[in-house]
């Protein structure tokens, strides 16, 4: 069994993040931001860097030392704010910039990793999450209590596949099911 250590990364620890966003978004899917995006994605220096990366809050996952996992928050000016019109206020968080290295996928880093966000927004009044997904991550994550909020948008007019806007309404009780579930899934293997 692996064991994972999650937690919030310090400001010296979020190029190591950004350096997986690279390599998952650059090095495998093969993905380039559109000059002049709205949210000023770019690659510099072997690195995803944007407008946000600064005021976001980053979260990594941490087997034997070595980042495997990371994605951050962003609380009250949210990116999607610069693609779609969603309804937000100090209490809305956002989930982005999600990577977790090809050779831990489908285990429970990513779980992991989002109990802790979770429980950082709940500690900070959060009541809602945004989360811009694809469809096959979305199919996923209506399993664990996120829902379709109905809007798709593009972050480029090129991009192959639309975004799926999911929400998370965010309370300790939905917290203690998330946990549940996971939990419960963790026995089932164990």
């Amino acid at each position: 069994m692996r064991l994972y250590n999650i937690r919030q990364l310090s400001a010296i620890e979020i190029p190591e993040a950004q350096r997986l966003l690279y390599k998952l978004y650059k090095e495998e899917l093969n993905w380039s931001p559109a000059l002049n995006n709205a949210s000023g994605v770019r690659y510099e220096e072997e690195r995803l860097r944007d407008d946000f990366e600064n005021t976001a809050i980053w979260f990594g996952a941490y087997h034997k030392n070595v980042l495997v996992g990371c994605y951050r928050l962003i609380i009250s000016d949210i990116e999607l704010l610069r693609y779609a019109t969603v309804p937000t206020d100090k209490h809305t968080v956002e989930l982005t910039r999600m990577a977790v290295l090809k050779e831990y996928r489908g285990t429970s880093v990513l779980t992991l990793l989002g109990i802790s966000s979770y429980w950082y927004a709940l500690k900070h009044g959060c009541t809602r999450c945004y989360g811009p997904v694809r469809k096959k991550t979305a199919i996923k994550s209506v399993k664990y209590g996120w829902q379709d909020t109905g809007i798709r948008f593009k972050y480029d007019i090129n991009d192959p596949e639309e975004t799926i806007l999911l929400v998370l309404p965010l309370s300790y009780i939905s917290l203690l099911k998330y946990f549940l579930k996971y939990t419960l899934k963790f026995l089932k293997f164990w």
